[in-house]
């Protein structure tokens, strides 16, 4: 079994992060802010680096400083974790490419914890040169390791909108968001009969009785692009059974903003199925913070997909225990046979057919072997 490509749920996901700090800004513009996940997961958010050095990578010490500590004590970090570790004199290190306000998920080699580490550092293997570095701070409160705190009552759930209505064709789900900028529904079902359909959103009004400049189209599988109400090119919704979809909004519009949402079919004028926004739902991250509770209700970042062929790409999420969400999706779509396929265990070319599964990528509530 040779799949070009593949998802590796090897991340244990957990809801609560911890701050460490801020990497400083030494050289080409280093910046970021560090969190641990567990004891064996880093988290960079907002990383910044313009990618000039020849040789530079994330490096982590268990004593002294990034420019003055024992090599033995030191792990090079990989940005794109594809299952090996490196010690600090491996030359098959992978180079640290240029960056942009990106989150990286940092995982640590088997004989270090994140309560080991004295000093993480941007460092720059040819030239001896700690392009940015954070000192982690000796009392650091790991997630998971602090006793429970007394009327803690955050979740890692999404808030429910409501239910989508059922006014034709078959059409219903329930509305959740996720963030400010994104919804996901859930239990979807559609009988696909419209002929120029899809998810349509409003800031003012109602579905039939709206202006069509507060309005856009959310493509239920989403490629980088939004839609305006009359763009041709918006992608028409097929037929779904109980399926889960993850709609993103445009830049001009929060969810905070919107009115409505409704299934709308375009050439007939008609709404096959809505939810008008309750004026005082609320949404995850703007509610008054409840005492000492540190949850948070954002999608966590498992990790980057490797390119290996056919210029695959990714950024892979959880947002449940049961949801995965790939973002900035790439795949040149030459391989005959090809899906996503996740296992739980081995590697993805050497592992049990009977312990992975495939995952649709338009899922049609049907699983496969």
């Amino acid at each position: 079994m040779l799949p070009l490509l593949v998802l590796a749920a090897t991340a244990i996901v957990t809801c609560k992060k911890v701050k460490i700090g801020n990497i400083s800004t030494l050289h080409h513009a280093v910046s970021g802010e560090l969190y641990a996940l567990d004891d064996k997961t880093l988290m960079v958010k907002n990383f910044n680096y313009d990618g000039a050095g020849p040789d530079t990578f994330f490096l982590i010490g268990k004593e002294g400083t990034p420019e003055n500590t024992n090599e033995d004590t030191t792990a090079i970090l990989a940005h794109l974790f594809e299952g090996r570790h490196y010690e600090y004199r491996n030359q098959d290190a992978p180079i640290l490419k240029a960056a942009s306000n990106e989150d990286l998920t940092l995982i640590l080699p088997e004989n270090i914890k994140v309560s080991e580490i004295k000093w993480l550092s941007v460092y720059d293997r040819k030239f001896d040169v700690d392009f940015g570095n954070l000192m982690v701070p000796a009392d650091i409160q790991l997630p998971g390791t602090s006793e429970p705190e007394p009327k803690t009552t955050g979740t890692c759930k999404k808030v429910k909108i409501g239910d989508i209505s059922t006014l034709h064709h078959a059409v219903s789900g329930e509305l959740f968001a996720l963030d400010d900028k994104t919804l996901f529904l859930k239990n979807f079902d559609y009988d696909g009969a419209g002929p120029d359909t899809f998810f349509l959103i409003g800031k003012e009004g109602t579905p039939e009785n709206t202006n069509e400049d507060t309005t856009a189209i959310l493509a239920h599988l989403f490629e980088g692009r939004h839609y305006e109400y009359r763009n041709q090119d918006a992608p028409i919704l097929k037929s779904a059974s109980n399926e889960d979809v993850t709609l993103i909004l445009p830049k001009n519009i929060k969810v905070s903003d919107i009115k409505w949402l409704s299934v709308y079919d375009r050439k007939f004028d008609v709404d096959f199925g809505n939810l008008m926004v309750p004026a005082d739902i609320q949404l995850p991250g703007t509610s008054e913070p409840e005492p000492k509770t540190t949850g948070t209700c954002k999608k966590v970042k498992i990790g980057d997909i490797s390119t290996l062929h056919h210029a695959v790409s990714g950024e892979l999420f959880a947002l449940d225990d049961k949801t995965l969400y790939l973002k900035n999706f790439d795949y040149d779509g030459a391989g005959p046979d090809t899906f996503f396929l996740i296992g739980k265990e081995g590697t993805p070319e050497n592992t049990n057919e009977d312990t992975t599964a495939i995952l649709a990528h338009p899922f049609e509530g049907r699983h496969y072997e």
